[in-house]
């Protein structure tokens, strides 16, 4: 009898064993996930405030084991969802694998997040030039000299890039509904003329800024990475994912070339609408959450 009273209690235990590890297995499959942490609900038992969070710490990575934590976890944004980024230093550059070559003096990525894992934007290139004997300006309307506009709107995807206890993780931009992302002309008559198109998407990890950031942490930055080494993308997809790259199509006289592209820039995002003279009550803490103990 008690033999079977200890498989009986072993069994159970086993169970429960599984079930959290189904729990810890179905929250694991939703990250990374952009959300909010925030104080829980509380009542006062005997004098004493009681939380009836999931969460023990502000950043909400740490599980509760008795549900009594002081923090609890919103997915998405909350209504003040818009963010300003601005790429200045490193200064942005579009290099393709052949070496061709556009420089600009700042990228803005301004819009807003739709979810846990989406986000729309729009998109352009200021000060941007290519050549280094003959320097030419490039722009997508001749009447705004040095200034790459995109032809629409842009989608970004959350995704991991490198899995683990702590993963890399980071956002995929793309053009929304596809199609060319850029189109634009480099060089103003007499010079020689190049139509360039850009296609595709780029994944830029999020990493820590000079201002902070929104990995695990609640925050109103966000620092995105881009880098490329020689026109190739680092990295090129993420993990378990096909190849996500950009690639510039040139057309100068009777040549046309094809050529994977690299985006190299650091931007520096902060939400809100990136206006100096903004309230603070249009910004909102956010974060990034890669993992759960």
């Amino acid at each position: 009898m008690r033999r079977i009273k200890v498989i009986a209690g072993m069994l159970l235990a086993a169970v429960a064993v599984s079930a959290a590890f189904a729990a810890t297995g179905a929250s694991a499959a939703e990250l990374p996930e952009l959300g909010r942490c925030v104080k829980a609900e509380s009542e006062v038992v005997k004098k004493r405030t009681v939380y009836k969070g999931e969460y023990k710490g502000k950043n909400c990575t740490r599980q509760s084991p008795t549900k009594k934590g002081k923090y609890e976890w919103l997915p998405g944004p909350g209504t003040a969802n818009h963010f300003y980024g601005i790429g200045e230093e490193p200064e942005p550059q579009l290099e393709t694998t052949g070496g061709a070559l556009v420089e600009c003096s700042e990228m803005v990525l301004e819009g807003e997040y739709t979810g846990p894992k989406t986000f729309k934007a729009k998109v352009s290139f200021g000060g941007c030039e290519t050549g280094t004997e003959t320097v030419r300006e490039c722009q997508t309307n001749p009447a705004k000299e040095g200034v790459i506009e995109a032809t629409g709107g842009f989608e970004g995807n959350l995704g991991v890039i490198k899995g683990g206890e702590k993963p890399t993780v980071g956002w995929d931009l793309k053009r929304e509904g596809g199609g060319p992302a850029f189109v634009f002309e480099c060089g103003i008559p007499p010079q020689t003329l190049s139509l360039e198109t850009i296609e595709g998407s780029v994944i830029a990890p999020l990493s820590r800024g000079f201002f902070g950031t929104d990995v695990n942490k609640m925050s109103e930055f966000a620092t995105l990475k881009y880098k490329a080494v020689k026109g190739i993308q680092q990295p090129e997809m993420f993990e378990g994912g096909e190849k996500d790259v950009l690639t510039t199509t040139t057309v100068s006289g009777l040549t046309t070339t094809k050529e994977q592209t690299g985006l190299n820039t650091t931007v520096e995002a902060r939400s809100g609408l990136g206006q100096p003279i903004e309230e603070p009550s249009n910004r909102e803490l956010l974060e990034v959450r890669t993992f759960i103990r």
